[in-house]
């Protein structure tokens, strides 16, 4: 537990590459160098947010880490639906939504062992408590928080969250995305509706039929059924409705 660091993600990332641990779960109070997909920053103002992260040493091929981020995500929805917020969802592959606004998102990054042998599997996840007009002026989407309506403590919150971001990592790795697949629909925002999915300079329009069992985005393209497996979604406002 840290009072600040620069990523918490970064901070396992160098535990790994010094070889000081197999598996760690790091949180901190602040972060100054806080990371989200594509090399964006996080917003990390001290003592309102959650920034956790957990890494994990395993010798298998990254196969074996398809779907993590989607199941995360799910296990993470549902741990905010049992503590009263049925609105929450899901914007694949990474972004917890509450009332169709961005509350968290989650980043996973891999880095093999100098040997090649092993593979560490780093995974980090910001959820907004509470957040000043100042603190979000650089956030360019809408936003949404919950500590105002968090029935438990903080602390009670983080060790709930690391819980289901262990559980996640070891039925995802132990027994494939399979298990998740049947539970995104209960949580995807964009289910049934066109979206556009954003990959490098390229960007492709089509309907959102859920996930594959491996964790792939299924768009329908010109009445093809085609899987995705990375690309930023961008919803368009009015498939959603208010």
């Amino acid at each position: 537990v840290h009072r600040v660091a620069d990523s918490t993600n970064d901070m396992l990332l160098r535990k790994f590459s010094r070889r000081e641990s197999s598996s760690c779960l790091c949180v901190a109070e602040m972060q100054t160098k806080g990371k989200g997909r594509r090399g964006r920053n996080w917003v990390s103002p001290f003592g309102k947010n959650i920034y956790i992260s957990y890494g994990f040493e395993c010798e298998k091929q990254s196969s074996s880490f398809e779907g993590l981020s989607v199941a995360i995500g799910i296990e993470v929805a549902e741990l905010l639906f049992e503590l009263g917020f049925p609105e929450v969802g899901l914007k694949w592959p990474n972004d917890i939504m509450l009332s169709k606004k961005k509350l968290g998102g989650i980043l996973v990054e891999l880095v093999s062992s100098k040997e090649g042998k092993k593979v560490a599997v780093v995974i980090g996840l910001g959820i907004n408590l509470a957040l000043s007009f100042e603190d979000a002026k650089s956030i360019n989407q809408p936003w949404a928080e919950i500590g105002k309506r968090l029935g438990i403590s903080r602390n009670e919150f983080v060790g709930r969250i690391g819980a289901a971001i262990i559980n996640a990592s070891t039925t995802c790795v132990g027994k494939g995305f399979k298990f998740y697949s049947r539970k995104w629909n209960r949580f995807n925002v964009c289910a049934g509706t066109e979206i556009k999915l954003l990959r490098g300079s390229e960007e492709l329009s089509g309907f959102d039929q859920g996930v594959d069992e491996k964790g792939n985005l299924l768009l329908k393209v010109s009445g093809r059924l085609v899987p995705f497996n990375s690309g930023e979604v961008s919803i368009n406002k009015s498939s959603l409705g208010n």
